[in-house]
């Protein structure tokens, strides 16, 4: 097996001083076959979570030299391993952790410095600081991840027992109240790097919560505060995700039936956006995996939700219908990130050509039901108001045009179609370009070309205002009669 080696390119060694090797699931191993943990700096850690102690430099540049030799394979071949180029002194991906797991000297302007920037707030705008929503746990404990990987934090592993570690900031299902006080037991005022990243977490945590946050948590402050009478940035953070989520055997239920049976709904809810409707699947993902769950073959799933997006005739159905017979037939390798990714471009390339109608069979006889629903209330409303007579309008003819249903003027959000068929007709969102209103058109948008300088409507008011006299009835004006040519002929066809 290879050798282990971290971020840094050199090799590592266990506490007995034995060369560490990855397995074939890229596991680090001893020499028994024991998985050993290890740091985001590819170090490995012992059972408290802190560094072992490696070898000087020089035996482990030794190390590398030994296996180039004996890494040749029968064929002669150059060998696998190579000595990787060495970082520059001083250098680390953030200043934090240029210092690798030293302690930070705030006396000086450097430590001060970096003191202030993992310190700072998660957020730009006080307004967003997090409120202990779970529903919003998912984002603040994304900018957490990012601020811990920034800033070096060597705590985010915690230990769980018989020498498993999980990332509280990932995985923080799995990790309980007490594996975290067990763990920040073995460094509460020992002085060291974990003992300052945890100060560090609990001022960041302070800053990106709202007050009524921090008065909640405050009510249970002893459970955040350490035996020395400190108070941990690690328990607090633990706080945090224990009042903004129900831990119970009903809420994991709930977010697997999201991403299996309650899969249309979520695609109903989105309007066929296939977008939003995918992002709202990798979130319950998420969900899952910090609490231990293995959310990902879900392809079955989303093909069929995928497939009920638009009716057989469609472009969408059809490349996805492809996709699928591709992947039965076992031409095509798919996991369910993969899927959902070629879904996305696809259903991005089809809005941008104008060739995605979000709409099915299903879809246009419920809109159509909701038409002559709002129809049959808008004439009731006229009757009444007639008293159940013709009702006659100011210039002796019938009121021929009737309102238009409210989803005529509902503009369709970024992302979603600009076309849609209903009762049959196809219509277009047109934003009128002076002619008329934004609405919902059954003719080509781009064959609307609005109202020009010193156009009809123009001339025509001001010959309604030389002709409006006392006593003389003002003339219907040529735009108002084609406007209301244009609403009748996109609502009746």
């Amino acid at each position: 097996m290879p050798n282990a080696i971290n971020q840094d390119g050199l090799p590592i060694f266990d506490q007995l001083g034995r060369l560490l090797s990855n397995n074939n699931n890229n596991d680090v191993t001893d020499v028994d076959g024991n998985i050993v943990p290890i740091n985001q700096n590819g170090d490995p850690i012992d059972e408290h979570g802190q560094v072992i102690g490696q070898p000087p430099i020089g035996v482990r540049v030794q190390a590398l030299i030994v296996a180039m030799h004996v890494n040749v394979n029968q064929a002669g071949q150059a060998p696998v391993m190579q000595v990787p180029r060495q970082p520059p002194v001083g250098y680390g991906r953030t200043p934090a952790r240029a210092n690798g797991t030293n302690t930070f000297d705030y006396t000086t302007r450097e430590g001060q410095s970096i003191f202030r920037d993992n310190t700072k707030s998660l957020y730009r705008d006080n307004e967003d600081c997090f409120n202990l929503s779970s529903t919003k746990l998912n984002g603040f404990m994304s900018k957490v991840e990012h601020r811990a990987n920034n800033a070096g934090w060597t705590i985010m592993n915690v230990d769980v027992g018989e020498g498993h570690f999980r990332n509280i900031a990932t995985q923080y299902g799995e990790v309980t109240m007490d594996h975290v006080w067990e763990y920040v037991h073995t460094y509460d005022s020992a002085f060291n790097r974990a003992d300052q990243d945890d100060a560090q977490l609990f001022a960041c945590l302070i800053a990106s919560t709202t007050t009524g946050a921090q008065e909640t948590l405050a009510l249970k402050e002893n459970l955040y505060t350490t035996a020395t009478g400190e108070k941990s940035g690690l328990l607090y953070l633990k706080l945090i995700i224990q009042e903004s989520t129900i831990e119970t055997k009903s809420t994991m239920n709930s977010l697997w039936t999201k991403i299996t049976a309650g899969m249309p709904s979520m695609m109903e809810e989105r309007g066929n956006n296939i977008l939003k409707f995918n992002d709202d699947v990798r979130s319950v993902q998420k969900q899952l995996r910090a609490r231990g769950e293995n959310p990902e073959h879900l392809i079955p799933q989303l093909l069929s939700v995928y497939a009920n997006c638009e009716d057989e005739d469609t472009p969408f159905h059809r490349y996805i219908e492809t996709v699928e017979n591709n992947y039965n037939e076992g031409t095509l390798e798919l996991t369910t990130d993969t899927l959902m990714h070629k879904a996305d471009q696809k259903y991005k390339d089809l809005i941008e050509k104008d060739m995605f109608r979000g709409s099915t069979k299903k879809d246009e006889a419920i809109v159509a039901l909701t038409t002559k629903m709002e129809e049959l209330m808008d004439t009731c409303d006229k009757l009444k108001s007639s008293g159940g007579s013709n009702h006659k309008s100011n210039n002796g003819s019938s009121n021929k045009y009737r309102k238009p249903p409210a989803w005529v003027y509902q503009e369709p959000n970024n992302g979603d179609p600009k076309s849609k068929t209903v009762e049959g007709k196809t219509y277009h969102w047109c934003p009128g370009n002076g002619a008329h209103k934004p609405r919902w058109v059954t003719h080509l948008p781009e064959k609307c070309n609005g109202l020009k300088n010193g156009s009809t409507e123009e001339k025509d008011a001001k010959t309604d205002s030389k002709a409006t006299k006392k006593g003389e009835k003002e003339p219907v004006k040529w735009t108002t009669m084609m406007k209301a040519t244009i609403e009748e002929e996109d609502i009746d066809g």
